[in-house]
């Protein structure tokens, strides 16, 4: 069942330098939004029927009293409480046990690797890994003992670092952790990652392998995944391959975005209509409506050449 949900950027502060954010601002210029601010979104949204809300970032975990803001959302009827986190600061046992006593609900956890000497490139925080491997640990422990209501959920950007190993990765924290849910996010060249793109963005075509590996893993362990920004035929030839297409699953998310000034938008309109682009064969794919086609930065250096319509649904029998 498609949630309905609104995503609230608490600033863009954040205690990684990830070399693939999509904000580029000097850290120095980066602001909190202040509690008003974000007490008041909670209740237009809620007004408006939302009854899940999302945190992100920057980083939401060093946002200041982040627990009381969660109670704010719980108190004024949100049943869903999510947190959008590179998941470091969930190493601090007593930091974690606070937020889901507030009433936090489920944890998304950004981390991009099974290998310490991958993780801290990317993020460019020494000992990341480690204090992520602590943090998805303290959330194990809460969540075998009934505490968290929803579950913990892994994501992943793939880049040119880790497209190799998407299903060592499932198979690494499935049999540390015993976790089963995988989000796998195509990097989007913008921002840092936009200047690091020879650096980081592979070719879509080099990735399917190993795509396609993590899906007949996924299967064998149970475990579930979707991809993000993957379009629909690069999975064409996968039986059920829809059912790992994230943007089917997403339902229609309103956000409210920035620091200094907030912006208002839908987050799968925003890519249709700004983001990403298709050309003109798209319209004879048998999915043309529900695809979104690559980013556009990507296609830019790139090119189209890669995607070929898909014409018949045998391709997701």
């Amino acid at each position: 069942m498609m949630e309905n949900r609104v995503e609230l950027n608490l600033g863009l502060v954040c205690n990684n330098h990830c070399k693939f954010c999509l904000n580029d601002k000097p850290a120095g210029k980066r602001r909190f939004v202040s509690p008003k601010v974000i007490e008041g979104e909670l209740a237009v949204f809620r007004n408006r029927g939302y009854d899940t809300v999302a945190f992100l970032g920057g980083e939401p975990t060093i946002y200041p009293d982040l627990a009381g803001i969660i109670r704010s959302a719980s108190s004024i009827g949100y049943k869903g409480i999510h947190l959008i986190s590179n998941g470091r600061k969930y190493s601090d046992k007593d930091f974690l046990r606070k937020i889901i006593g507030a009433g936090a609900t489920r944890f998304y956890v950004s981390i991009h690797s099974h290998k310490p000497e991958i993780e801290d490139f990317l993020t460019s925080v020494k000992g990341s890994f480690a204090e992520k491997l602590r943090g998805i640990s303290n959330l194990v422990f809460f969540q075998h003992k009934g505490l968290i209501r929803d579950n913990i959920l892994l994501n992943t950007v793939i880049n040119n670092y880790n497209y190799r190993y998407l299903a060592q990765i499932i198979s690494f924290y499935k049999e540390k952790f015993g976790l089963a849910n995988f989000r796998f996010n195509f990097i989007r060249p913008a921002g840092r990652a936009l200047k690091n793109f020879r650096l980081l963005v592979p070719k879509y075509t080099d990735t399917r392998e190993y795509m396609l590996r993590a899906i007949n893993l996924s299967r064998a362990l149970k475990a579930n995944i979707t991809f993000e920004a993957v379009p629909f035929c690069l999975l064409a030839g996968v039986r059920g391959g829809a059912e790992f297409i994230g943007e089917l699953k997403d339902g229609i998310r309103e956000a409210r975005f920035g620091d200094f000034k907030r912006e208002e938008f839908f987050i799968e309109q925003r890519r249709k209509d700004d983001l990403k682009i298709k050309r003109r064969s798209c319209r004879r794919c048998t999915f043309d409506i529900c695809c979104e086609g690559p980013w556009k930065n990507y296609v830019k250096v790139h090119s189209f050449q890669e995607f070929k319509p898909i014409i018949t649904n045998n391709h997701f029998t």
